[in-house]
């Protein structure tokens, strides 16, 4: 019997800006898709979860979440005061056995690794730990 994946915990913030600052995402967004070996989604896209400036947001996906699962696509999309979406990354993290620890989304930060996203717009939301 194989092993079950080991549960996965995705978070998202978007910092408080300091009294009288522009926040550098007015929204921050993040879309989890579950994806299947053959590259199929399974049970479809997740809704789009937003934080505005000072919230956060936390998500555990469990074992039997995860079963027969091979990858969580992650968009994250970073949108300005206009309402238009200004950056996006997307990132993939696969479903192992062994405990990842949790994937965080934050407000673009000067120290990004863009090679390991499939694709990215700047501004770039920040992916911990793709950005360690």
């Amino acid at each position: 019997m194989p092993a079950l994946p080991a549960p996965m915990v995705f978070k998202l913030s978007n910092p408080a800006t300091r009294e009288g600052s522009v926040p550098v995402c007015e929204q921050l967004g993040v879309t989890l898709t579950l994806v299947s070996a053959n590259g199929q989604p399974v049970g479809g896209v997740g809704a789009e979860v937003v934080a505005g400036p000072g919230e956060a947001w936390a998500r555990s996906l469990e074992a039997t979440e995860l079963e027969g699962v091979a990858r969580v696509e992650l968009r994250a999309t970073c949108t300005s005061q206009d309402g238009a979406v200004a950056g996006y990354s997307v990132s993939r993290h696969d479903v192992t056995a062994k405990d990842q620890g949790a994937v965080e989304v934050t407000v673009p930060q000067a120290a990004q690794r863009l090679d390991r996203r499939v694709e990215w717009k700047s501004p770039v939301p920040t992916v911990l730990p793709l950005d360690n």
